[in-house]
């Protein structure tokens, strides 16, 4: 999906890292950040997702993106918001994904939290071993 809309993906993933969990549960969790990465990166942007073991599990997925200076990106996970609503007609979901994927890593033990710098956000989803 990442190429047919013009950007890359890029994958760093470590070998051997054991997690006990709900499969199903931890792949929407990723689908619904790599959608959100899809849609909202810079037009032939690279996607980036890091997958390693660094004081347990973390998960990285990265992008370039147009993003007001004054966001807070704790705020991308309140449900139903946008950082631009004009953009909900365009690009189309419902505005919780985010939300449900914080869901998802604190159901596990887990936090999701974002960061942004510089026209990048990055969303680091982090569980213990």
């Amino acid at each position: 999906v990442a190429e047919a809309r013009g950007k890359q993906l890029h994958l760093d993933i470590q070998d051997d890292i054991p997690f006990r969990g709900d499969a199903a549960a931890i792949e929407q969790m990723l689908s619904l950040l790599l959608d959100n990465a899809v849609k909202y990166a810079d037009e032939g942007s690279a996607i980036r997702l890091r997958l390693r073991r660094e004081r347990g599990i973390l998960l990285e997925i990265g992008n370039a993106c147009q993003l007001p200076p004054d966001l807070d990106p704790e705020r991308l996970f309140d449900r139903f918001y946008r950082v631009d609503p004009a953009r909900s007609q365009e690009s189309g979901g419902s505005g919780i994904g985010l939300a449900v994927a914080r869901a998802i890593a604190e159901r596990h033990g887990g936090s999701l939290r974002a960061e942004t710098s510089g026209g990048f956000i990055r969303f680091l989803a982090a569980f213990p071993q």
